[in-house]
């Protein structure tokens, strides 16, 4: 599941590029058009969101181990985040 929202935000990113740069192959509308089909991937997401931090819950309070491990986890998960938000700005700064 991760990987198709990954592919499917990656493609629409880059269409946005292109329109959005000298080359203008496609309008910003037409990138939302030409990906709307692939954006439902983001219904089965949204609607297993709430089952899956449940079982992560109950998981966690069950298994200190598996706490801690979610834990780290998300400590990547969130530096990896602000790393990436920091080359965005980067990168539109110059």
């Amino acid at each position: 599941m991760c990987q198709q929202l990954h592919d499917v935000h990656s493609h629409f990113h880059q269409q946005l590029r292109l329109a959005v740069t000298k080359q203008r192959s496609l309008t910003v509308g037409e990138c939302f058009l030409t990906c709307k089909e692939k954006f439902l991937v983001h219904g089965n997401y949204c609607s297993n969101l709430l089952n899956a931090q449940e079982l992560l819950d109950k998981l966690s309070q069950n298994s200190p181990s598996f706490s801690a491990v979610l834990s780290a986890s998300y400590s990547l998960i969130n530096n990896i985040s602000c790393l990436r938000r920091q080359n965005i700005v980067h990168s539109y700064s110059l």
